[in-house]
């Protein structure tokens, strides 16, 4: 175990099959169909299992190594010489928390419509053949593909509201002639019938050609020696070949390489940190974020002095009065 993996990782691995060491070759055929163009994919790489159930995958970019026994798994890329260490054990996981209670449904709004089920796929025994010098049994399993969903249920309408009063009519006026009524709109006819033809049902909802995938493996091996798939616009296949059974092998093949550095997820997850913090310090004006400071408490605001007053305004003269006329009241 590497220090400082505990408690990281994928969930617990089973225990080593006992099954026989072998090596072989394999390739894997993918062709996908883009607007009417085959779009073709080849892969190639060499797989090796040992007795003790550790595997390796050797591919052009990676070579995934998997160590039930030392419950690790490498990811090797030898162009950069660097493995990444994922361990297999994980802590156990908490209790579940209590489920919360649902909330009521709501009056009048129509329940979910149910997704529909899984349907059952078939399975056919295609029966033994020799493949690599090995026996195999073939199956062919059909799946059919699910129905897309249900549409949702339309809400409720509005609830109408209640007729307004009609406003009274207006008194006939002596001697005025009443308005002509317009005469009413005819109701307009339904579209005939079709003769012979029923009425159109609901659509049903189109029906997808399944998948169907064949299956060829040796019991003797424990391995899946031939595969094929097919669905709409893909086809895949994956076979194995040069096989050998039992062959000598040397156990530093499900450890990294000599001298190839070792990481593990936080190491990966610093590395990506400083990667951006690189990358900021790239853009002008935009170097390593200082710690954001903390705000400093507001002094208090000094009492505003008050507003002077206007001094009152001096009392207005009064008028002069008028002298009386004399010989007037």
């Amino acid at each position: 175990m590497i220090p400082g993996m505990s408690g990281m990782g994928f969930p617990q691995a089973p225990a080593p099959p006992q099954l026989p060491a072998v090596s072989a070759a394999f390739e894997t055929l993918t062709s996908v169909d883009v607007q009417g163009k085959q779009q073709i994919t080849r892969d190639t790489g060499q797989y090796t299992r040992d007795a003790f159930g550790r595997t390796r995958v050797d591919m052009p970019q990676m070579t995934t190594i998997q160590d039930p026994v030392a419950q690790m798994i490498y990811l090797v890329d030898p162009q950069k010489k660097v493995a990444m260490a994922i361990p297999l054990a994980q802590p156990p996981a908490p209790p579940p928390v209590p489920g919360m209670p649902r909330p009521p449904q709501m009056p009048g709004v129509p329940a979910l419509p149910q997704m529909p089920q899984m349907p059952d796929f078939q399975m056919k025994d295609l029966g033994t053949q020799m493949i690599e010098g090995f026996k195999c049994r073939g199956t062919e399993f059909t799946i059919p593909q699910l129905p897309p969903p249900p549409q949702m249920p339309g809400m409720p309408g509005v609830p109408q509201m209640p007729g307004m009063p009609q406003v009274p009519g207006m008194p006939q006026v002596p001697g005025m002639a009443g308005m002509p009524q317009a005469p009413g709109m005819p109701p307009i006819p339904a579209m005939p019938q079709v003769p012979g033809m029923p009425p159109l049902p609901g659509m049903p909802p189109p029906q997808l050609p399944p998948i169907v995938s064949q299956s060829w493996m040796s019991e003797e091996l424990g391995l899946e020696l031939r595969n094929k798939s097919e669905q709409p616009g893909m086809v895949s296949a994956k076979r194995f070949f040069n096989v050998v059974k039992s062959p000598p092998l040397d156990p530093a093949l499900f450890q990294p390489p000599a001298g190839f550095r070792i990481l593990t997820p936080q190491d990966l997850h610093n590395q990506t940190v400083q990667n951006l913090q690189s990358r900021l310090g790239q853009v002008p004006g935009m170097g390593k974020l200082p710690p954001m400071p903390q705000l400093a408490q507001m002094p208090q605001a000094p009492g505003m002095p008050g507003v002077p007053q206007a001094p009152p305004l001096p009392g207005m003269p009064g008028m002069p009065q008028v002298p009386k006329i004399p010989g007037r009241g």
